[in-house]
C-alpha cells in the first residue's frame, strides 16, 4: 500500500526481506559451487594405508606406457639411493678447498659407496681434524644440479659439497658458501617434502624420520594426483574396458579441476614467497591435491613496487606466471 508516493513500513520490510534471501541464496550457491570444486578424498578401507598413498608402481599396471614415460623426466628421478650403478655417473673423486675458512672438502666412492669428508687446516698448513659420512641419497636429477643426503640412525643431514652442472664442479652446497656447516644441518620436511615421492618427517623432529625415511624416493604420480588407493580399488572392482575409460572422481585430474586448484598443485612445490606457514596442527604430508592449498600452509611474499621489482625467480614459478602475458 502506497501513501504519497512512498512505501509502507511492511512493504519496505518485504523488499529488505527478498533482498537479504537472494544476497543468502547466492552466497550458499557460492559455497555449495566451491565444495562441489573441491576434491574430497574417498575413505580408505582395512588393508590400505591409512592416507591412501600407494606408490607410482601401483599405477604402472594400468598406466604402463605413461609410468616408463614418466621415469624418464627429471621429476621421475628427483632422488636415487646412491648404488654401485648410479656411482658410474656422478662425478668423482673431487677436492674442494675453501681458504676462508680453512677447511677441505673431498667427494669420493669406496667399495661401491660413495663418500664426502671434510677436513681442518691450521695455520701451519697441517690438518687438524677429518671427518668422512658416507652418502645414502642424491637429491636432484642433475638438470642445474645434485645435493647429497647423509644418514645417522633415524636423523638426515645435508652434505657440505653439491654438484653445479653448469661449471661441472663440486662446491658448497646452498648456505654453506658464508659458514661452515659441516655434516649438521638437518633435512627440514619442508625441503625434502618436494625433491621426494612421500617423505616420513617426524612431526617436530627437526630431521628425524621415521624408521622408513621415504615410502616413495621420486617424485610420482600421487605428488599431483592424490592418493591412489580408492581409484585402485574403484578400478579393480570395475568390469569392462569401457567402464574403465570413464571418469573417476577418486583419484584427481588436474585438467578437470578449477584453475586456482589445479595451480595450487604446483604452487606447493613451485611458490616458495617470503615465507611459508604451515596452519596449526598442520604437516606438509597434509596436503592433498585437489583441495586448497591454504587449508595446509599460507604462502606469504612483501608485494613488489616499482621500486623494489623481483630480482629473482628461483622456486617463485607461479608468481612469475601470474606477472606474464599467460
Amino acid at each position: 500500500m502506497k501513501r504519497n508516493g512512498t512505501s509502507s513500513p511492511r512493504s519496505a520490510g518485504s523488499g529488505w526481506q527478498r533482498a537479504a534471501l537472494l544476497l543468502a541464496g547466492s552466497i550458499l550457491l557460492w559455497n555449495t559451487s566451491a565444495a562441489q570444486a573441491r576434491h574430497i578424498p574417498a575413505a580408505t578401507q582395512a588393508g590400505e594405508p591409512r592416507d591412501g598413498y600407494i606408490g607410482s608402481k601401483a599405477c604402472s599396471n594400468c598406466h604402463a606406457e605413461i609410468y616408463q614415460r614418466f621415469l624418464r623426466t627429471s621429476m621421475g628421478h628427483s632422488m636415487s639411493q646412491v648404488t654401485p650403478d648410479l656411482l658410474e655417473s656422478l662425478s668423482s673423486p673431487a677436492s674442494y678447498v675453501h681458504e676462508r675458512l680453512n677447511r677441505r672438502f673431498d667427494v669420493y666412492s669406496q667399495e661401491g659407496k660413495l663418500y664426502q669428508s671434510e677436513s681442518g687446516m691450521g695455520a701451519d698448513g697441517n690438518e687438524t681434524f677429518t671427518t668422512a659420512h658416507q652418502i645414502d641419497w642424491i637429491v636432484g636429477a642433475g638438470v642445474n644440479g645434485y645435493g647429497a643426503i647423509v644418514r645417522h640412525d633415524s636423523y638426515l643431514f645435508q652434505a657440505p659439497l653439491s654438484f653445479y652442472t653448469r661449471p661441472m664442479q663440486w662446491a658448497p652446497s646452498p648456505g654453506y658458501e658464508f659458514t661452515d656447516l659441516g655434516f649438521n644441518r638437518p633435512i627440514t620436511a619442508g625441503c625434502i617434502f618436494c625433491h621426494s615421492g612421500r617423505s616420513n618427517p617426524v612431526a617436530g623432529g627437526n630431521g628425524r624420520f621415521d624408521g622408513t625415511p621415504f615410502s616413495e624416493l621420486s617424485i610420482g604420480c600421487e605428488n599431483c594426483h592424490g592418493p591412489g588407493a580408492a581409484h585402485l580399488r574403484s578400478m579393480s572392482s570395475t568390469s569392462g574396458s569401457s567402464a574403465k575409460k570413464q571418469f573417476d572422481p577418486a583419484i584427481v585430474n588436474p585438467a578437470r579441476l578449477p584453475p586456482y586448484l589445479a595451480d595450487n598443485i604446483c604452487m606447493a612445490c613451485h611458490q616458495t614467497g617470503d615465507a611459508r606457514v604451515l596452519k596449526p596442527g598442520k604437516s606438509y604430508r597434509d596436503f592433498r591435491p585437489g583441495t586448497p592449498l591454504d587449508d595446509t600452509l599460507s604462502i606469504l611474499i612483501v608485494p613488489p613496487a616499482r621500486e623494489s621489482p623481483p630480482t629473482a625467480d628461483h622456486v617463485e614459478h607461479y608468481y612469475s606466471m601470474t606477472l606474464s602475458k599467460c
